[in-house]
């Protein structure tokens, strides 16, 4: 599932704090059913208000940087870079791909960059 979370106090460095404690603390979870232990990691996409016109903008730029997490291996935060390019920003393993060449190699994400959120 996605959602989104906004952040109106937050800068870059805050942001990814938050975002790769919540990544952490999934991460480190363990829950108990009927059928044995499950555990989950979370990958999440960063963007900044500031760099964009609307909040269709916002929300496709944060759905590449998120793509780009889940194309690099998942379990990891990135954000956009100062020129809107998704970025490495924390995880358990950083990626040796930059995510230009990791968006080129998955697949197309047309769909997800123009979703629009309902009612709008």
């Amino acid at each position: 599932e996605e959602f989104a979370a906004c952040l109106p106090q937050a800068d870059r460095a805050d942001a990814i704090a938050i975002a790769d404690s919540i990544r952490t603390s999934l991460e480190a979870r363990r829950m108990s059913t009927a059928k044995g232990v499950l555990s989950a990691t979370v990958s999440i996409g960063i963007a900044f208000v500031d760099r964009h016109e609307d909040v269709h903008a916002i929300i496709s730029a944060a759905d590449a940087a998120l793509y780009a997490a889940k194309a690099a291996g998942r379990n990891s935060v990135w954000s956009e870079d100062p020129s809107g390019m998704p970025q490495f920003a924390a995880g358990s393993i950083a990626p040796t791909e930059t995510a230009a060449t990791l968006l080129s190699l998955s697949p197309s994400r047309s769909s997800a960059a123009t979703r629009r959120p309902t009612g709008s």
